[in-house]
């Protein structure tokens, strides 16, 4: 899947937030969109899925061959675990929901299976962030898609909760799927098959593997060498931001 010169300007405003920008997505690792609050990272991934129109842009799968998990999932919060689940699973699928239920279940390690039995009656508002967010996102990597985009699913959640969903996006990797994901957490991705794409005034300036990312600053760092990839390629006010 591969992408060349796109641009997208809101009305409005004078420079475009994405600026032909080509980038080139692997479908045999996990795809890491990363840049700056502000860089264009959701236009990107709202245009990818047609949630947003670009006249330079022509969707390479239809709406219902994507999923597109969005940071807040607007569900009502006395929905409980198991209503969660049955409304995702079952948009792929007219089978009695114990039928599909047991596919999902025999999919998950014995840790997931203990946390479904415990989250199974318990409402949306009550479980932590982490639950939720697992929750929907374990559910969302059961449907059988050829593009998955996660805006950011790790972001405000420990490491245990983090692991666990990381691990389920991985999962979907290699089985002939596009899978992307948006990211500010650097250090998740050490240990990931990934391709991280820099996106960073409207253009992708970075496409490559983790450790030829930080290896490029001579650091173990990847925050450090975030900051020296933005100070490398004119980031005037983001130097100022630092130092102040």
């Amino acid at each position: 899947m591969k992408i060349d010169s796109l641009t997208h300007l809101y009305k409005k405003q004078s420079n475009p937030v994405l600026d032909h920008l080509s980038i080139n997505f692997d479908p045999h690792k996990l795809n890491v969109i990363v840049g700056l609050n502000g860089a264009g990272k959701t236009t990107l991934l709202d245009i990818l899925t047609g949630a947003l129109h670009s006249n330079h842009y022509q969707p390479f799968y239809k709406e219902e061959e994507i999923v597109y998990q969005l940071q807040g999932t607007p569900l009502p919060s006395i929905l409980k675990g198991k209503d969660i689940i049955r409304l995702i699973l079952k948009c792929d699928s007219t089978a009695p929901f114990d039928t599909i239920m047991e596919k999902y279940y025999a999919n998950l390690n014995h840790r997931e299976q203990e946390l479904i039995k415990r989250l199974w009656t318990i409402n949306m508002g009550d479980m932590s962030v982490g639950e939720r967010r697992w929750l929907i996102i374990r559910s969302i990597c059961q449907l059988n898609r050829k593009l998955y985009i996660f805006d950011e699913p790790t972001a405000g959640i420990d490491p245990d909760a983090r692991n666990n969903i990381i691990n389920s996006i991985e999962k979907l990797v290699g089985k002939d799927k596009i899978v992307i994901m948006s990211t500010h957490i650097l250090h998740e991705l050490e240990f990931t098959n990934c391709k991280i794409h820099f996106l960073h005034k409207g253009k992708i300036l970075f496409e490559g593997s983790y450790q030829a990312f930080i290896s490029r600053y001579h650091t173990k760092n990847p925050d450090i060498a975030f900051q020296n990839f933005i100070l490398e390629h004119g980031g005037e006010q983001y130097a100022k931001n630092l130092s102040s």
